[in-house]
């Protein structure tokens, strides 16, 4: 055999030479009469010769008509997507010169448009711009923003420019913590770390009030190890911090003893395959393992607390004592959920996503009815939600 029977099976071939001709007079070339045409090409003939064999394989002008076909459809799907690009930025920009005009008339503002409206009247530097600054400095000396972390690049412009290094008489107060951002969608990170340089250092906070001595020393030596690849970002650093003093290791007992501060948890050993060999677990098996893990250890402290084994401040462990921090809200609900199996009370704190949301539904289905405008259920999926 000259070409690999697998790829180029007589079934497959048989059935495209009579398709064919009807597909070539039918005149829709949208979409192949089979995926598989691409087999055909010189290179993919080549490519799934067997050994030896590559100066046997036959030579058609087919094969080159049908990879000039293939260029074009993906030319044409390259300008699909580029077209529907263009389309979501006209609705957009429509939708929000739309929504203006309705927030005018119905004499409307939002915070985004009380912050737009600061942000854009200080911009330039004209008279008129100064009298706005000296207007806001006489009725605040001083700023003292809290939480800076979450300030966005726009309310950052403003008191730069009002109370920060662009103004005559800086007067500005920043604190923050990037690492507790929980606007992570803005990506301001950065402009918080550039802030950081425009400003003059302040004393860092030295002391920890809330915490174990125990829990602050492992992780410090946790973040030790890291060593400056700790965060992702090389601007955000670690700043070890001493115990307070309001709080000590006795204060959680296990078994009469200071519980450990922090434990390592290792997945097992993935099983062997049919051939021998140990493939790592998927990362839904690793999530399983890891909840039960965790249920697991939930469990045993409940469990010794009924026992007089597990004691916060001398009382016994309770669930609501615990938490669990994740990275999402599947997350949260799989933590939830295995926890109620194993009988242990549990809430899951925060919202479900914004895309999960009827809103979020309802723009998607009416996004994809203008994108795939030919498209009757689309459409009529559209016209169900609020929005038409």
């Amino acid at each position: 055999k000259v070409l690999n029977g697998n790829s180029y099976r007589r079934n497959w071939v048989d059935a495209l030479c009579k398709r064919w001709p009807d597909w070539c007079q039918a005149g829709a070339f949208a979409a192949p009469p089979d995926e598989r045409i691409a087999r055909l090409t010189t290179e993919a003939l080549q490519g799934n010769a067997n050994k030896n064999q590559h100066a046997r394989v036959p030579a058609s002008p087919m094969s080159a008509a049908i990879e000039a076909y293939l260029d074009a459809l993906r030319a044409c799907e390259h300008y699909v997507a580029l077209r529907r690009g263009a389309l979501l930025h006209r609705i957009r920009d429509d939708a929000r010169a739309r929504l203006a005009v309705l927030k005018r008339q119905r004499r409307l503002q939002t915070y985004d448009d009380l912050i737009d409206g600061v942000a854009d009247a200080l911009e330039g530097d004209t008279p008129r711009v100064d009298a706005l600054v000296a207007n806001l400095r006489s009725q605040y000396a001083v700023a003292l923003v809290d939480e800076f972390q979450d300030t966005d690049a726009r309310q950052w412009a403003i008191f730069r420019r009002v109370f920060g290094k662009a103004s005559s008489a800086p007067a500005l107060f920043l604190i923050g913590d990037p690492k507790q951002a929980i606007y992570g969608f803005r990506g301001e990170v950065g402009m918080h770390v550039a802030a950081g340089r425009d400003a003059e250092p302040a004393p860092p906070l030295s002391h920890n009030f809330r915490s174990r001595p125990g829990v602050l020393a492992a992780i410090a030596a946790l973040y030790a190890q890291a060593g400056p690849d700790g965060f992702v970002d090389p601007g955000i650093g670690f700043r070890e911090v001493q115990p307070g003093g309001k709080r000590a290791d006795a204060d959680f007992l296990r078994d009469g003893a200071p519980a450990p501060a922090l434990t390592l948890w290792r997945a097992p050993q993935p099983p062997l395959d049919d051939t021998g060999k140990r493939k790592p677990w998927r990362a839904d098996q690793a999530r399983t393992l890891a909840t039960q893990a965790c249920v697991a250890a939930i469990h045993a402290v409940l469990t010794d607390a009924r026992a007089g084994k597990a004691t916060i401040d001398g009382e016994p462990v309770q669930p609501g004592d615990i938490a669990v921090l994740v990275r999402s809200h599947l997350d949260a609900t799989r933590m939830q959920q295995a926890l109620a199996l194993a009988g242990i009370p549990a809430v899951a704190a925060g919202k479900q996503s914004l895309f999960a949301t009827g809103e979020a539904r309802d723009l998607h289905a009416l996004l994809l009815a203008l994108l795939q405008s030919g498209d009757d259920g689309r459409l009529r999926a559209a016209l169900a939600t609020v929005l038409v």
